[in-house]
């Protein structure tokens, strides 16, 4: 479990903004405490892009004062990691962001394998995803890979930064009417949330990253508007991406309908099941470990009298929001990503 955050901005991250970031990279610091990287990208182009990592947390003096020297070159895009290495080494080398041919990213999860080879205990699957991200590209590879990710990638060659995630990690985005012209992201939205809370006047809006769904954002653009958003099974990234390239993203659906369905087995044996999204039936055994991996927005944990009564709002297959979040109880609800301008 590794923590990732970052800011993207039209204009010159201002100081203010700036502390709002090291605030997001030290909280994150929850989920990795084995190593702390940082990019800056400057003046809208990916081509000059700096970044620096420590083996230690971001509070480590040295890593701070370089810190503090890449953003005196003013920023429009600050993007960290925090480090909880399952896989590699606790080198310098082996701390994200990693930086292979056109492609600086970084990655929360485990790899089971990529493009096929499994990674061998000494190599870091992180870096070996980048690397295939670089040669095979977002679609070849996702589809020939197995394991958890949450992605943030530049791609220095088409000027654009992008997000992808499956269902086993978490990502949100975040923005204050405070600051108009800032898009900021973390691995948690409770603690995305609290952050701008803390640091700006208004109510934060709050939107969780859609799984399977490659979001991707020009630096070449003047709005912080998606140039591109689609589905997995239709992923393709335009080469030069523009504000026309806007493609709509379907509002996400919820699915709460009565929970329990009865059939006979093979053998006349009446079995239970139980829906989830769009009515797909899941046994037992999976419903308790969805139900376990909590709620997408606040992890909270379903029971199944929560399930039973349909709390559950199905978002995927095996993802969903409890009845507080579905019905915005809480003081930030949650956004449709096709609102986000």
């Amino acid at each position: 479990m590794c923590g990732m955050c970052g800011v993207l901005s039209t204009q010159v991250l201002p100081p203010v903004v700036v502390n709002l970031f090291e605030q997001l990279l030290l909280i994150n610091t929850l989920r990795g405490e084995y190593g702390a990287g940082v990019g800056m990208v400057p003046q809208r182009t990916s081509r000059s892009i700096k970044v620096v990592r420590t083996v230690n947390d971001p509070l480590d003096g040295q890593f701070q004062v370089d810190m503090r020297r890449a953003v005196a070159k003013k920023p429009v895009i600050l993007f960290g990691h925090t480090r909880f290495p399952t896989t590699g080494s606790l080198e310098l080398t082996h701390v994200h962001p990693f930086e292979t041919g056109k492609i600086i990213g970084m990655h929360n999860g485990t790899m089971e394998h990529i493009c096929g080879v499994k990674p061998e205990k000494t190599e870091n699957d992180s870096q070996l995803l980048m690397s295939a991200l670089a040669e095979k590209g977002p679609e070849e590879t996702i589809r020939n890979s197995l394991g958890a990710y949450a992605l943030v990638w530049l791609n220095t060659t088409q000027d654009t930064i992008n997000f992808l995630r499956n269902k086993d990690r978490p990502l949100a985005f975040g923005t204050s009417e405070d600051m108009p012209d800032c898009l900021f992201w973390s691995s948690e939205a409770l603690a995305l949330e609290f952050i701008l809370r803390r640091n700006t006047k208004t109510n934060p809006k709050i939107y969780l990253c859609p799984a399977d769904t490659l979001i991707c954002f020009s630096l070449r653009s003047k709005t912080l508007t998606p140039v591109y958003h689609g589905e997995l099974s239709s992923l393709s990234v335009p080469k030069a991406p523009s504000v026309s390239n806007v493609l709509a993203l379907p509002p996400p659906k919820t699915t709460s309908t009565a929970p329990v369905v009865c059939k006979p087995d093979e053998n006349g044996k009446h079995e239970f099941w139980y829906k989830t999204f769009e009515e797909e039936l899941v046994d037992e055994q999976k419903l308790k470990l969805i139900l376990a991996s909590g709620c997408t927005f606040c992890t909270r944990q379903a029971s199944w009298y929560d399930f039973k009564n349909g709390q559950c709002h199905w978002v995927s297959r095996e993802e969903f929001l409890c009845v507080k979040c579905h019905t915005a109880d809480t003081e930030t609800p949650l956004h449709d990503l096709n609102t986000m301008h």
